[in-house]
């Protein structure tokens, strides 16, 4: 009773087989310099060159290989590549310190008073280097008025006294400079403190709850 059935299953068989014996193999498919396609049923060194596509019996894309980069191309990509790990290094970097800014001042009043903090300590040093100067002012105020004196009796100016004169100028030129310096400093750092607060108000801003209307 098995044996139609066989029968019937071979046959169904043996007809199946042409249906797959002419199912074209996987082709190569690659553009030429011109542009122009090509297909092959194995890999050709031009394909290798141009870069190509894998095919399937059924005109499926398995995979695709592109053409092999240049030097200039290797260096153009290896730069873009650096820049990219640049930047991601640098938005990481950023985005620590911010978790550290806010870590570190909970609220926007605690940030203030450190603001406060940093210029009322370049203000007690701005102070202190304007008394030292108007010090070394007076000194060489009373230097000048020394050796007025003595020329003023038709004396010439002893050499010490130069020397002390010059030398307190030198003394006098750098302390204004210094205050200068710290002066620059202070408006600087009142420039930084506007930024670093509408920085961490920005911050804070998607931390905020809504207020809510009664």
């Amino acid at each position: 009773m098995h044996k139609p059935f066989l029968f019937l299953a071979t046959c169904l068989l043996l007809l199946t087989l042409p249906a797959y014996a002419l199912s074209p193999p996987q082709q190569y498919r690659w553009r030429d310099a011109h542009g122009q396609v090509h297909f092959s049923d194995h890999l050709t060194q031009q394909a290798m060159q141009n870069g190509y596509v894998l095919l399937s019996s059924q005109g499926l894309v398995i995979h695709k290989v592109a053409r092999p980069l240049t030097a200039e191309e290797r260096k153009a990509a290896q730069a873009t590549a650096r820049r990219r790990t640049e930047r991601a290094a640098r938005i990481r970097k950023l985005q620590a310190q911010n978790q550290q800014l806010l870590a570190a001042y909970p609220t926007e009043k605690d940030l203030n008073a450190a603001l406060l903090t940093r210029v009322t300590n370049l203000d007690q040093t701005i102070l202190s280097t304007q008394i030292d100067l108007h010090s070394q002012e007076s000194t060489l105020a009373n230097l000048l008025q020394r050796a007025a004196d003595i020329q003023h009796a038709k004396k010439s100016v002893p050499s010490y006294l130069r020397k002390a004169l010059n030398k307190q100028r030198e003394v006098v030129v750098k302390q204004r400079n210094v205050l200068g310096y710290y002066r620059s400093r202070r408006t600087a750092i009142l420039r930084d403190n506007q930024a670093q607060l509408r920085h961490y108000q920005q911050l804070r801003a998607p931390h905020q709850a809504p207020h809510r209307r009664p």
